[in-house]
This record gives structure tokens, C-alpha cells and sequence, in this order.
């Protein structure tokens, strides 16, 4: 077993995926890319995530799809 796990916000991700139909092999292929992953490099996998996902994922955290754009866009620099 590993000792691998999820992140929060990598959690949320994976149900925005399953919520939007995405099929169980995308979503888990995109587990297997996240998990064991800091808070840090899930949010800068984000930027790769298309408006829809966005801004599902800006209204579960409670903040605005600007804002979550912004937070990638300086994340993206390191």
C-alpha cells in the first residue's frame, strides 16, 4: 500500500471531473497525476484545467474565478 494520498484541493478536482461526466479512466489517470502531490504543485497543475473546471473549482473553495486565476498565474512563476 502506498503512503502516497490526495490532496484536498486535488479531491475536489477529481469530483469536478466526475461531476461534469468525465469516464473513470480519465479520471483515473488525472489521480494518479495528483496524488502524493503538496498543495503547492496541484495548484500549479490547475493552470491547466479549462474555464469550466475553473470555475467549479473557485466556487467550492468560495473564491472568485478571477481570483483563482490570479493565484495560478503567480504559482506559474515559480
Amino acid at each position: 500500500m502506498s503512503d502516497k494520498q490526495l490532496d484536498g484541493v486535488a479531491k475536489e478536482i477529481l469530483n469536478i471531473f466526475q461531476d461534469r461526466g468525465f469516464d473513470k479512466p480519465y479520471i483515473e489517470e488525472k489521480k494518479d497525476e495528483l496524488i502524493g502531490l503538496s498543495r503547492f504543485a496541484v495548484l500549479k497543475w490547475c493552470s491547466n484545467l479549462d474555464g469550466i473546471c475553473l470555475s467549479a473549482l473557485a466556487s467550492k473553495r468560495g473564491i472568485s474565478v478571477k481570483d483563482l486565476k490570479i493565484t495560478l498565474q503567480t504559482i506559474k512563476l515559480f
